[in-house]
C-alpha cells in the first residue's frame, strides 16, 4: 500500500487537524484492525482507545488511514505510523478545523533507523557510565592505599635519626610495589577510557535476529505461496524491499524479475486504485 509518509502515535490529533480529517481506521502491517473512528464528534474518544491499545501492543509499526467522513468513497490519507514508548492521551492535543499544509515526512526506513541508532547509542551510554563508575571505585581504593604510605612517609621523618634505618628496611619493600601499582592501574584507566570512546556501538543485549519469514524462498509453482510472499514484499520499506531484490537476483533470478515487474513498473492509475 502507498502512504504519504510516517507519522508517530503522538502526532496522530496533529496530522487529523492538518487534514481536516477526523475519521480514521488502524490497522497492523497484515491488515488485521485494531480500533476506527468515523465521526468527528467521538475523535478524541476514540483517539485515546487506540493509543492504549497499541501501548499494550507488542507491535511497533502499524497503518493508519484518515477520511473526511469514514466512508468507502471518502478520499483517503494513509500514514506509516509509529508506536512511541509511551504514547500519551489525545487530550493533550486539541481540536482546531484550521487547514496547514504537512510537513514533508521522512520515509519509514528512515525512521526506523533513527529508532534502532538511538536505542543503540542508550544501551552504548548506560555501560560506559557503568565503566567509568567502576573505574573511579578502583581509583579511589588506589587513592586510600596511596595516602597511607604517604602518612607512613610522613610519620618516618618524624622518628629519631638512630631509628630510620630500620624503619625503612621495613616499610620499603611493601611502599615501592603499591606505588608501582598504582601508576599500572592509571595506566591502565586512561587506556581503558580512550578504547570505550573509539569502541564503536554494539547492538542492545538480549537483541536476537529477526528470522526471515521466507526463507528458503518458496517454490514458484506454488501460486498461495508466491501470492503471500509478494504481500510481504510490497510492504517492505525501500532500502529492505532493494536488499530483497538483492538477494533474487543473486538467488532466484526468475522471482527477482516478477517482483521488479510488479512493484517498480505500476501505472499512476494503478497507484490511484491502492
Amino acid at each position: 500500500m502507498n502512504t504519504n509518509g510516517t507519522i508517530k502515535t503522538n502526532e496522530i490529533a496533529e496530522t487529523a487537524n492538518k487534514l481536516n480529517c477526523f475519521a480514521f481506521k488502524c490497522t497492523t502491517l497484515d491488515g488485521k484492525n485494531v480500533k476506527g473512528s468515523v465521526s468527528k464528534k467521538d475523535f478524541e474518544k476514540n483517539l485515546n482507545e487506540l493509543l492504549k491499545t497499541i501501548k499494550g501492543s507488542n507491535a511497533e509499526l502499524f497503518l493508519i488511514e484518515f477520511s473526511s467522513n469514514g466512508t468507502a468513497k471518502a478520499a483517503k490519507n494513509c500514514y506509516h505510523l509509529i508506536k512511541e514508548t509511551a504514547p500519551g492521551l489525545a487530550a493533550a492535543a486539541p481540536v482546531n478545523y484550521n487547514y496547514q499544509a504537512l510537513d514533508p515526512a521522512r520515509s519509514l526506513g528512515e525512521a526506523v533507523k533513527d529508532a534502532r541508532e538511538l536505542a543503540e547509542m542508550k544501551s552504548e551510554n548506560k555501560r560506559l557510565q557503568e565503566e567509568i563508575t567502576r573505574l573511579k571505585l578502583e581509583a579511589e581504593e588506589t587513592d586510600d592505599e596511596a595516602e597511607e604510605k604517604a602518612n607512613a612517609a610522613l610519620a618516618l621523618a618524624e622518628k629519631p635519626a638512630d631509628k630510620i634505618t630500620g624503619y625503612l628496611k621495613e616499610i620499603l619493600p611493601s611502599f615501592l610495589p603499591l606505588a608501582e601499582k598504582y601508576l599500572e592501574i592509571k595506566a591502565l584507566q586512561a587506556q581503558t577510557a580512550a578504547n570505550a570512546l573509539n569502541r564503536p556501538a554494539q547492538p542492545a543485549p538480549g537483541r536476537t535476529p529477526m528470522r526471515h519469514p521466507f526463507r528458503p524462498l518458496p517454490n514458484i509453482s506454488d501460486n498461495a505461496k508466491i501470492e503471500s510472499y509478494f504481500n510481504f514484499v510490497e510492504k517492505l520499506p525501500e532500502h529492505l524491499f532493494n536488499k530483497e531484490v538483492q538477494y533474487l537476483q543473486a538467488n532466484a533470478p526468475g522471482l527477482a524479475q516478477a517482483i521488479i515487474e510488479r512493484f517498480t513498473e505500476e501505472t499512476p492509475q494503478d497507484n490511484e486504485t491502492e
